[in-house]
């Protein structure tokens, strides 16, 4: 132990807690003695004094009794009182001055003692405060038949009139006279108009000459006074009055001057004893100040010149109260309090102790001995209650001597203990000031300027009462100033006395002052914010992080643990504040799921002070945890935002994804923000960055995409980087004698900043094909920047995924794509215009289109020409856009027949005419050209052309091409426009005629724009290939003849006998192609039966002819010709037949002709089935036959019924006990529905059940 008495902190052991309720024992009641037996400073003595020289004197007489405040004066007054009551003729009367203070004093006085003596008379009450008049009426006897007569002629004056009255009022009415006379004279008695009228006659009368007035003042001068308190004693009935004028003391300068002068009146009245009880040194005070009694100055006789000189000439006897010693007072105050059974003091361990704090030595009052213990008790009581309900840690019954000398301090010296809330430690700085020693380092600037302050003896410690002049005491006489500097270093050395008095008791410490643990604001307990505070202000970033954010913790505790910092934070400075700020920082960049928002202001306020002064607690490892804050704020923080922005962009290597998680918080630099993004985007922290874009939530990412106005640039400028030089590599060349080594030379390779831009760029874009279904305006917004980037690289990556974005509206983005189409080949053109919503309002949308179709014509003329299919790809995707738009579609026609209107005369103008033909026949179908006009100048460039002597060199490929894919074209336009106009005419004259091409060619030429005459062709027959041009091409030519064999076949006029050496010549070749084959059976269908009849006779008539192949079958179109004729043909075949070939032949083209009717049908299995069923061989059945009409019969189908019956026999007797043709008549009809039967006794060969049919 150090000898220091504890006032705070320790077990609690042994010590009860009470409620907090005050109790009656905690109190000592501040009341005047009334008891003899409750005198602990020997007052009885005195009183018994002043009783025997109040009594015994000669009346009247005047006694002073002196003492300072709270000395025991009015207990006093109590004990004479009470000596009095039985004291005989003596009556006993106290006078309040302080309460009447503000009143009229000698009206009060009078007021106060008649009340105290039981004399009611008014004119001790009611009459001294205003004067009053009294009025008497008087009749003397000879003027009351005055009166009489004068009534007798008022009252008939008034009658007469009234009848009068009446009278006129009755004649007007209504009715007879009498009547009205009658009612209304009536109703004026009943109102008793008369008698009021004589009464209000009479009482003026008499007022007027009869009455008599007296008036009674109240009294003002002071013999009025003196006689009045006279009368009052008298009145009284009392030998002599003892009157008691107490708390003189308490009343300003000029009401005790004034109470002095009103009392002087009354000293002189008989009968009476004044005793004045005051503090002597104020009564002299407020002489000297407020007496307008002049008083002579001498130094000769100085006691004259001062306010007892006044005193002697009023007082006759003086008393004064003997001074108490420091130890009487404080056991005064020990006595008071140490016999308490119950309350505040009989709980208290140290009860002692505690009293010789509470009470200063310099304290002499039993009054302020009331009141610093009735003042503890409050404060003990609040704390106790304050400790129950935890919002105090510290036990007050613990800390009493602690709160003892707080209560102290804030009694004794108010502002000095005022300032204990800026610093609990004040009294230990101030005496650490007084032995000279250094104040702490740590120490508050406010709390080192008070202690500095109260170190000087000139210190206020309490306002002071200097009358009328002002605080420094200067306004009397001069002497105030002196008296006032006096009066406060006098209370200086009491405060230093009293501080080093209890320099051992602990405290009062910081919960004591504010009567509340600032922890318990929070609800933590004391260890583990003291704890928590250490760790913050020691910088232990881990130990914070621990006790704040420890999983499990409660989010109340949590809450209570950062207001607890915040507020540490707020009222620390220095490296403390300092540490408690990077501490909070730091947490949230930890533990960011924590409710920071309670706080956030707060912390940022600081972190802003602390950054504007200077001290740069914020870096790039601690950004994040500041930039949550910021977004926690509920106050503006966009300038911190922006120094964080800053912070992290001066360090390469720090994390910006914080950042961009959050754009609208970032929009405070939208610029520092681009370059974040871009950062991120071309460093290290690419997937990072990407990873950010696509977890933060659409409208976010939208608004960080947004902000990136500048990032396009930046990537161009990147793109745009020259390539740098590799360092050279060495390379070795053998020699004939040595090996000799070199330097390569040096290549250029692409710089590392346009390899990030490019992988940048890919990211983006791959980024927009992953949020395609998901987030379309992040889509669109990346496919801008991108776009504005305006470099190849860009678009070429947009284009590997612009196929699957979703569409847009937004016309600045379709702008952006059209121009990127442009670059673009034709072939993707679909694609990029697909990604715009149809009809969207482009800006400048004439212009933009009309580019984009000329671009498209002037496409077909590059080195690469795009191939039709994608021009018509891309006209068609550029009319999907235009169609909507009203008024909007370009025309380029003119453009378009100054390439098309040239005649094209050699193989090189062929092959680019083409593409550019081909390009214009889209253009115009899509509306882009005109096409009669189109259609009309490429005819009459063909027809030049067909008629052009054309050199043997420039008979190439390209100009076949030209043609065969021009001419046919624009035939077909000219007659479904127009019909056989001349110029379709001219144009196929002119091929006719043509003489540098080959006849095939030619005819092929002819005959494929033929095909698109329709029912113009018979304008155009005469210009038909004749048959045997035709014949001898298919010979010459075989493999290339198919199709304009076909084409002939369709539209010439064939004969049997040509369609007969054409098909001749086409047997076993490839010239029958389907095409040919159709060509044939178009050929047939024109013909009558006797002519196709003909025709197939011709080919499947003859017996000993072979089966024709399915193509020349389909191509004499057996199955379309007249049944009855075939079958009559097939008949004279099988009748003509000598072998099973022969007959099997007949089975075949019966299947190939398949005939339908049921007369022929019948015919058929009459002469040809039934009878190669009855065939023999070798003397028994012809089983090859036989077999063959079995193999048929699932395609000839079932026997008409008229020959069912022939038919079922024939089949009986010739498989009847032959297992080989049973077996075949089972195949064969078994499908037609034929019924079978077991043939063996185990049931596994199965036969036809000819006596079962279905």
């Amino acid at each position: 132990m150090d000898g220091r008495i504890a006032g705070a902190g320790g077990s609690d052991a042994g010590f009860t807690v009470r409620s907090g309720l005050l109790g009656h024992e905690d109190l000592i009641e501040d009341r005047e003695l009334t008891d003899a037996h409750e005198d602990r400073f020997e007052h009885q003595c005195i009183a018994d004094q002043l009783v025997e020289l109040a009594t015994r004197v000669e009346a009247p007489t005047n006694i002073a009794l002196y003492g300072p405040w709270g000395s025991g004066k009015s207990g006093i007054a109590n004990l004479v009182k009470g000596r009095l009551q039985g004291a005989k003729g003596v009556r006993f009367v106290r006078f309040d001055a302080f309460k009447y203070a503000e009143n009229p004093l000698r009206r009060t006085f009078v007021t106060a003692a008649a009340n105290e003596l039981g004399v009611t008379d008014a004119k001790y009450h009611e009459d001294l405060y205003s004067g009053r008049t009294r009025t008497d009426i008087r009749v003397p006897a000879a003027s009351v038949w005055t009166l009489i007569w004068v009534f007798a002629l008022l009252l008939t004056a008034l009658v007469s009139l009234l009848v009068g009255a009446i009278a006129i009022v009755a004649l007007l009415q209504a009715g007879t006279f009498d009547e009205n006379f009658t009612r209304m004279a009536g109703t004026a008695v009943t109102a008793g108009l008369v008698p009021a009228t004589l009464l209000s006659g009479l009482v003026a009368l008499v007022g007027k000459n009869l009455a008599a007035e007296r008036s009674l003042s109240k009294p003002d001068s002071d013999e009025q006074f003196e006689a009045l308190l006279a009368d009052l004693v008298k009145d009284s009935k009392a030998d002599r009055v003892v009157i008691f004028v107490d708390e003189l003391d308490r009343c300003s300068s000029e009401d005790v001057v004034a109470t002095l002068d009103a009392v002087r009146t009354f000293l002189g009245t008989d009968r009476c004893v004044f005793i004045v009880a005051a503090d002597q040194q104020v009564l002299e005070e407020a002489l000297s100040r407020k007496s307008q009694q002049p008083t002579p100055v001498t130094a000769h006789n100085p006691y004259y010149s001062t306010g007892s000189a006044y005193l002697d000439k009023v007082f006759q006897y003086q008393i004064s109260l003997p001074a108490l010693l420091a130890p009487n007072i404080g056991e005064f105050a020990l006595n008071l309090v140490k016999d308490r059974q119950s309350g505040v003091w009989s709980e208290l361990t140290n009860l002692p102790l505690v009293i010789s704090v509470l009470i200063p030595g310099h304290v002499t009052s039993p009054r302020r001995v009331k009141h610093l213990l009735n003042t503890f008790a409050l404060t003990y009581r609040l704390a106790e209650e304050r400790f129950r309900t935890k919002h105090l840690h510290e036990n007050p019954a613990r800390s009493a001597t602690a709160l003892a000398k707080l209560v102290c301090l804030r009694v004794e010296f108010p502002l000095f203990g005022r300032d204990l809330v800026i610093d609990p430690e004040l009294p230990s700085h101030v005496l650490n000031l007084q032995n000279s020693e250094s104040l702490p380092d740590d120490i508050d600037p406010d709390a080192k300027e008070l202690a500095q302050r109260y170190n000087n003896p000139d210190a206020k410690l309490a306002p002071l009462m200097v009358g009328e002049g002002n605080e420094n005491g200067e306004g009397v006489n001069g002497a105030g100033n002196t008296r006032v500097a006096d009066t406060r270093h006098t209370h200086h050395r009491q405060l230093l006395n009293y501080l080093q008095r209890t320099r051992t008791v602990d405290g009062p410490s910081r919960d004591l002052v504010f009567l509340r643990s600032e922890e318990s604001l929070f609800g933590l307990d004391t260890a583990s914010a003291k704890r928590l505070l250490a760790s913050a202000e020691d910088g232990d970033i881990g130990a914070v992080v621990d006790a704040v954010g420890a999983e499990g913790g409660s989010l109340d505790r949590r809450d209570s643990a950062l207001r607890y910092l915040t507020t540490r934070m707020r009222h620390s400075f220095g490296v403390a504040e300092q540490n408690i700020a990077v501490a909070l920082i730091e947490l949230v960049k930890q533990r960011p799921d924590l409710p920071y928002g309670i706080v956030a202001d707060e912390v940022l306020a600081s972190i802003s002070n602390l950054e504007q002064s200077g001290i740069n607690i914020l870096t790039a490892s601690n950004a994040e945890g500041a930039w949550q804050l910021t977004l926690c704020a509920t106050s503006d923080a966009d300038g911190l935002r922006r120094r964080i922005i800053q912070i992290v962009r001066d360090d390469e290597e720090a994390d910006v994804q914080f950042i961009l998680r959050e754009p609208a918080a970032a929009a405070a630099d939208a610029r520092g923000v681009n370059a974040l993004l871009a950062r991120g985007l071309c460093s290290s922290h690419r997937e990072a960055t990407l990873a950010t874009l696509r977890a933060v939530d659409a409208p976010v990412r939208l608004e960080l995409l947004r902000l990136a106005q500048t990032l396009p640039k930046l990537l161009a400028e990147a793109l745009n980087t020259p390539p740098v030089t590799a360092p050279a590599q060495p390379t070795t060349a053998d020699a004939t004698t040595a090996a000799v080594t070199t330097a390569a030379p040096a290549q250029p390779v692409e710089s590392p900043k346009v390899t990030a831009a490019k992988k940048a760029i890919e990211s983006l874009a791959a980024l927009a094909h992953d949020l395609r279904n998901d987030d379309a305006d992040s889509v669109h917004a990346i496919v801008g920047l991108v776009l504005a980037i305006d470099h190849e690289y860009g678009r070429t990556e947009i284009n590997k995924i612009i196929s699957n974005l979703p569409l847009t509206s937004d016309g600045d983005l379709a702008a952006q794509i059209l121009r990127s189409a442009e670059f673009r080949v034709v072939a993707s053109w679909p694609r990029w215009l697909g990604a715009i919503t149809p009809g969207s309002r482009v800006p400048d949308a004439d212009q933009r289109w009309a580019k984009l179709v000329i671009k498209l014509w002037s496409s077909t003329a590059g080195k690469q020409p795009p191939e039709v299919v994608d021009v018509g790809r891309a006209a068609s995707a550029l009319l999907t856009q235009i169609e909507p738009l009203p008024h909007v579609r370009p025309d380029i026609t003119d453009r378009v027949m100054k390439t098309v209107a040239e005649v094209v005369e050699t193989d090189s103008d062929a092959a680019s005419r083409l593409p550019a033909v081909a390009a214009a026949r889209v253009l115009a179908t899509h509306g882009f050209v005109d096409p009669s006009l189109l259609t009309t100048t490429l005819i009459d460039s063909l027809t030049k052309t067909l008629r052009a002597d054309i050199a043997m060199d420039n008979r190439g490929e390209a100009l076949r091409s030209y043609l065969f894919d021009t001419v046919p074209e624009v035939f077909k336009n000219e007659v479904e426009r127009d019909g056989a106009t001349t110029l379709a005419m001219d144009l196929m004259t002119a091929l006719t005629e043509e003489h540098w091409m080959a006849q095939f060619g030619r005819v092929q030429l002819l005959l494929q724009s033929l095909n698109h005459a329709g029912h113009h062709l018979p304008a155009f027959s005469d210009l038909l290939p004749k048959a045997a041009t035709m014949t001898t091409l298919a010979d010459e030519l075989v493999g290339e003849c198919a199709e304009p064999l076909a084409s002939w076949l369709r539209l010439a006029v064939v004969t049997p006998a040509d369609a007969q050496a054409l098909l001749s010549a086409a047997v076993g070749t490839s010239l029958l192609t389907t095409d040919v084959v159709a060509g044939f059976q178009h050929v047939t269908a024109g013909w009558s039966d006797e002519e196709h009849l003909e025709f197939i006779r011709a080919f499947v008539g003859k017996p000993e002819s072979s089966t024709p192949d399915a193509k020349v079958i389909a191509a004499i179109n057996l199955a379309g010709a007249n049944e009855a004729g075939v079958v009559e043909t097939l008949v004279e075949r099988y009748n003509a037949s000598k072998n099973n070939s022969m007959r099997v032949a007949v089975l075949n083209l019966w299947v190939a002709a398949s005939i339908q009717k049921e007369p022929e049908r019948v015919e058929l299995f009459k002469q040809v089935a039934i009878a190669m069923l009855e065939l023999t061989s070798s003397g028994g059945p012809n089983a090859e036959a036989i077999k063959s009409v079995f193999r048929v019969m699932p395609q000839i189908g079932r026997p008409p019924k008229s020959v069912r019956s022939a038919f079922d026999a024939a089949t009986q007797r010739a498989v009847d006990g032959k297992k080989e043709l049973e077996n075949a008549a089972l195949h064969g009809l078994a499908p037609l529905g034929y019924a079978t039967k077991s043939a063996s006794l185990l049931g596994s060969r199965r036969v036809i059940d000819f006596g079962k049919r279905r």
